[in-house]
């Protein structure tokens, strides 16, 4: 008798696989109708069911008495047959969920690239069609009971439709979908868009099936996923179902770890700011100028005390604070000591604020007013007595 089924094919790739597969169950389908007189849904949404049914039929009828050998050696091979499309389909249906997760792990990788909420946002849509094969893909928020269609990939806002519901609000009631998505924080698969509890939306799109996910970040529903393979593509099916919640599910945590990662570089922002605020406060403070200085002066025995006092500190500085002393008490700013000593702005202010460690003072002023209320002059061999010099020194 000659095979009216196609032999299988030598370790064949995944795509040579699937067409050996669909060829299979199209010639089974064929003989079974011949043989039992009925077809089976071997080549829908769950050909795995219509195998179970068909090796049902076909192993009650090989239980009549009254066949005769040849028809039941038919049907016998008839249902090694079916075992063996039943073996194919399960192994098709595990490739495909393995080489779906693979591309998802792929997709939420690029993802994972995107440094900022808005750039996960936008580019969402378009990586669910390219990493899990939907035609279709469009995100909604969860916001004050209701939700709204928000963003999709590049051809599904080049429809006519879309337009009208981007941004609408639609309540979330008792009836639809999107609510039992929202309390029951599970995904969904939709065979039927015409029974209750479809939005509008759905029947204006012209989707025959399609899939959706919530989105929980932290836990927390905060949008849906919608998925399907368009007006003229194949039925959604459970492996759709079960691949986007696992995008959902990653795109969560991605999404819940930008925003961490945003606040805290906004925080580490205002921190930086709040520093640098306060170094030029004390910039400020140790720029100050002399004011009322004699206010300060001491007379008397305090002169002569201060005098002394002055004299042990001053005995700690090196010979360019000493300089750098010299030319504050002669009413020199930073830039034009700097300018004086060759030596950059930054450096004088390093030097101006070991002098008021060294002299124990908060700014120049107190420094300045402490030098003249001691009496004493300064120059690169150390402290002696005698009166502030009132501007540059000129070379002899």
């Amino acid at each position: 008798m000659t095979p009216r089924f196609p032999p299988p094919t030598t370790g064949p790739g995944w795509r040579a696989a699937g067409l050996e597969v669909d060829r299979g169950l199209a010639a089974l389908s064929e003989h079974a109708e011949d043989e039992v007189g009925r077809g089976f849904a071997l080549r829908g949404l769950d050909p795995a069911a219509g195998l179970a049914l068909l090796q049902t039929e076909l192993t009650t009828r090989l239980g009549d008495s009254a066949l005769t050998g040849e028809r039941r050696v038919e049907l016998a091979r008839l249902v090694s047959e079916t075992a063996r499309m039943a073996d194919a389909v399960s192994e098709r249906t595990m490739v495909r969920r393995a080489r779906q997760l693979a591309e998802c792990e792929r997709g939420l990788a690029r993802l994972r690239e995107i440094t900022t909420t808005a750039g996960l946002i936008d580019g969402v849509c378009d990586e669910l069609i390219r990493s899990l094969g939907f035609k279709r893909t469009m995100l909604a928020r969860v916001e004050a009971g209701m939700w709204r269609p928000w963003k999709g990939n590049a051809s599904l806002l080049g429809e006519g439709w879309v337009k009208n519901w981007i941004e609408k609000a639609i309540p979330l009631d008792d009836l639809t979908l999107e609510t039992r998505l929202l309390h029951e924080r599970r995904p969904a698969l939709v065979l039927d868009t015409n029974v209750s509890g479809i939005a509008q939306m759905v029947h204006q799109a012209g989707v025959r099936s399609y899939v959706a996910a919530p989105i929980m970040p932290g836990g927390q529903v905060v949008g849906f996923f919608h998925a399907d393979h368009g007006p003229e593509g194949r039925t959604c099916d459970e492996a759709d179902r079960d691949i986007l919640w696992t995008f959902a599910e990653g795109f969560g945590h991605l999404y819940e770890r930008t925003t961490l990662l945003e606040q805290l570089h906004s925080r580490s922002e205002q921190v930086r700011s709040t520093f640098a605020g306060l170094t030029q406060a004390m910039d400020e403070l140790t720029d100050a100028e002399l004011t009322l200085v004699h206010e300060f002066a001491p007379t008397g025995n305090q002169h002569t005390v201060l005098r002394q006092g002055l004299s042990t500190r001053l005995g700690q500085f090196t010979a360019r604070e000493l300089e750098v002393l010299e030319l504050i008490v002669a009413g020199a700013r930073n830039n034009e000591i700097a300018e004086r000593l060759a030596i950059t702005v930054g450096t004088v202010k390093s030097h101006v604020k070991n002098i008021l460690a060294k002299l124990g003072v908060l700014n120049r002023s107190q420094a300045i007013a402490l030098y003249l209320g001691a009496g004493t002059s300064v120059g690169a061999a150390g402290p002696t007595n005698g009166a502030v010099r009132s501007g540059y020194d000129t070379p002899h």
